[in-house]
């Protein structure tokens, strides 16, 4: 049986109506999940549309923004540190250039973002890679440029491990896929990489497995 030792941390900015979790109860949280063997954890999206897991300068320039009154991210990362987790962190998902086929800026959004994120959080102990948090169910030429964009400027900001979600169903091999999988990035079936260095994780989610870089 596959042991699943990495989880999600939805961070309520999509469809799931907000808990008002605060710090005790996401320690508690992390407590019961070490409790269990999780010992990496992935920030499912940093934001989506208005809503964000914290202020960004880069976001909040793009479009009007709901306040983020919890700094979600740091509150995540001194939880993984205290709790000897590694930590993925999720980009941003506008909601709308890349639905309506304008994925150069929705790439090109994400690069500002996450070098905005890499000045806050870079230097974090926990802060082991990147999830590319946009989820394709099959192939799509602009969002291959997307990643093949954004996995580049991931590793050039941090060269750690990238994770993206794919489908259960196995999809055919494009060409694309292949130049792809170079810059870190996979999305043709279920199963796991190696990452650069050190052992493969097993990560699942329930709507697919992971790929890890």
């Amino acid at each position: 049986m596959l042991k699943i030792t990495g989880t999600f941390l939805d961070e309520i900015t999509h469809d799931i109506p907000p808990q008002n979790w605060g710090r005790r109860e996401w320690a508690a949280d992390f407590d019961a999940m070490r409790a269990i063997g999780i010992d990496t954890v992935i920030l499912i999206r940093a934001g989506y549309r208005e809503r964000l897991t914290f202020d960004s300068q880069v976001i909040n320039r793009h479009r009007p923004c709901l306040p983020a009154y919890q700094d979600l991210v740091d509150l995540f990362l001194t939880e993984a540190e205290r709790c000897g987790m590694q930590f993925f962190f999720g980009t941003y998902d506008s909601g709308e250039h890349w639905i309506n086929g304008d994925y150069r800026k929705e790439s090109e959004l994400n690069r500002d973002f996450c070098t905005e994120v890499m000045d806050r959080y870079g230097h974090r102990r926990a802060f082991a890679g990147w999830y590319i948090s946009h989820e394709i169910n099959t192939f799509n030429a602009g969002m291959m440029r997307v990643y093949d964009e954004l996995a580049g400027h991931l590793r050039r900001l941090k060269d750690v491990p990238i994770l993206m979600s794919i489908p259960r169903k196995k999809m055919s091999l494009h060409p694309e896929c292949e130049r792809s999988m170079r810059t870190g990035v996979d999305s043709r079936s279920t199963g796991y990489m190696p990452a650069p260095s050190g052992p493969t994780a097993d990560l699942a989610s329930s709507s697919g497995r992971m790929r890890r870089a």
